[in-house]
């Protein structure tokens, strides 16, 4: 199954022993959805907490402060509730949900329950700071390659399905694609990190037969070789799956603009690429549910969320108002590859002089 992240996510934590799972993902639905409404009808912050003006931009994620929640309401993270600032790296804010520990802590139990007090630490590791690691890393490559295309970076929020960069709108769709293909590229020197680590603590095997199955049959190799196929799986569920708003949909969305399809067709054919995976991997999560899989929950809410996000792109399209969308907002400026207008001629007119966001779940 697809590991925990969203957007992504792709979808990056263990949610599977969230306590009623329905209701768990109907709150950060409406946390999300609340953000996105409000950054249509609002944009985002100014000068203040921003770093200053942008074109209008894309969704993409924000975070909050361990010392004390965050009230103030400029900043793209405070229509997320409860989230945490815990630092900077590069001038970039990180933001965490309340739920993340949480999350982690209740995998680790999982974990217990299942392998005794290896089991607990071996998925405190794996679904605590490996994955959440790997997420950060994912969403900082995001940024970094948006600010090398000339992007405005805000900030980074991890929360329990993933993570999200708040960045700003570029320019063109080529800086788009690369922006979006940044993050699943920043998988492949650590899958091949945790292989060298596997076969340096298994007598050079790295293969699944050669892997014990539970931590107290072999702590290292069973971390190492887990963190090793969940780098794989990150790398494949968000580069390779043409799903938006993961990154090879919104690849998928940049590779038609670019092909000069237009903004309503390119819209139309992505949300019907987009349409069936969403419904396979609620499928998936169910029969992963069945049978009792620690992943499932997870599974079904990423599905879920993906579909929210789908269904709001339909809309869009249904409506004749898919150039409002962030990702296809300059679809005919790109096409005809001239300057770029004022943002208020070329986006919602309702939206403000400031950015609004794009997400880009893990």
């Amino acid at each position: 199954p697809p590991p925990p992240g969203a957007g992504g996510q792709a979808l990056d934590a263990p949610a599977s022993a969230l306590p009623g799972g329905t209701n768990f993902f109907q709150s950060m639905k409406q946390s999300f959805a609340s953000a996105m409404s409000q950054n249509n009808n609002e944009g985002t912050g100014h000068t203040e907490a921003n770093g200053g003006p942008a074109q209008h931009d894309e969704e993409q994620g924000g975070g909050t402060d361990f010392s004390a929640v965050d009230t103030e309401s400029n900043t793209p993270s405070h229509r997320f509730s409860s989230t945490y600032n815990v630092g900077s790296i590069t001038g970039i804010r990180i933001r965490v949900h309340w739920m993340l520990p949480g999350v982690m802590f209740l995998a680790a139990i999982f974990g217990a329950f299942m392998d005794g007090g290896s089991g607990f630490a071996a998925e405190l590791l794996l679904y605590g700071p490996i994955l959440f690691g790997a997420v950060l890393v994912h969403e900082l490559c995001h940024c970094w390659m948006a600010r090398r295309c000339g992007g405005e970076v805000l900030e980074i929020l991890l929360w329990p399905l993933g993570g999200l960069a708040f960045i700003g709108k570029l320019d063109t769709a080529e800086k788009d694609l690369r922006v979006a293909a940044a993050g699943p590229l920043s998988h492949i020197p650590q899958i091949f990190l945790f292989m060298i680590l596997t076969a340096c603590v298994n007598h050079g095997k790295v293969t699944a037969d050669r892997v014990p199955g539970r931590p107290s049959d072999g702590f290292w190799t069973f971390l190492f070789f887990h963190s090793m196929m969940l780098h794989i799986s990150l790398f494949v569920f968000n580069l390779f799956l043409p799903c938006y708003p993961l990154d090879g949909g919104r690849i998928l969305a940049d590779s038609l603009l670019m092909a000069r399809f237009g903004a309503e067709k390119a819209a139309k054919t992505v949300v019907a690429v987009s349409i069936p995976i969403a419904i396979l991997l609620f499928i998936i999560g169910v029969l992963l549910f069945t049978n009792g899989n620690a992943m499932a929950v997870l599974t079904i809410c990423v599905s879920l969320w993906l579909g929210s996000q789908i269904r709001t792109l339909w809309q869009m399209v249904h409506d004749e108002t898919v150039e409002r969308h962030p990702l296809f907002a300059n679809a005919k400026q790109w096409e005809e590859n001239a300057p770029k207008p004022h943002p208020s001629t070329s986006a919602d007119p309702n939206l403000t002089d400031t950015p609004t966001m794009t997400v880009i779940p893990v």
